[in-house]
């Protein structure tokens, strides 16, 4: 990988990191529980590949990287979304033993419990 595809992916992975923080809710606003998980999924770290997809296709269109913050954060919420639902259905259909599945799936049941 050539040092400047690396300068880039590195500064599409601060962008976002930063864009997602300021939309998500913060974790001391109710339901805490809530946005606390919420956080803590999104904000897990990761390569955030499909953002950086986002930014590179506006950038050959022309369109400048504020307007696209919306779109490369909605991208990586779907992604996380997508990487929950999997999660979920390994656990309760496969009976999967994964204890970092098991971690999540916990801060999950901590959110949705009675």
């Amino acid at each position: 990988m050539s040092n400047a595809l690396k300068e880039y992916l590195t500064l599409s992975q601060a962008r976002v990191e930063v864009a997602l923080d300021q939309r998500l809710p913060a974790n001391t606003v109710l339901p805490k529980m809530l946005h606390d998980a919420m956080r803590y999924s999104t904000l897990d770290g990761g390569k955030r590949m499909r953002p950086m997809l986002t930014y590179s296709v506006g950038k050959a269109l022309g369109i400048d990287a504020e307007v696209l913050d919306g779109a490369a954060c909605a991208v990586e919420m779907i992604h996380v979304y997508r990487r929950w639902m999997m999660m979920i259905y390994a656990v309760v259909k496969r009976h999967h033993t994964n204890n970092m599945m098991k971690r999540r799936l916990f801060w999950l049941a901590m959110v949705y419990r009675p």
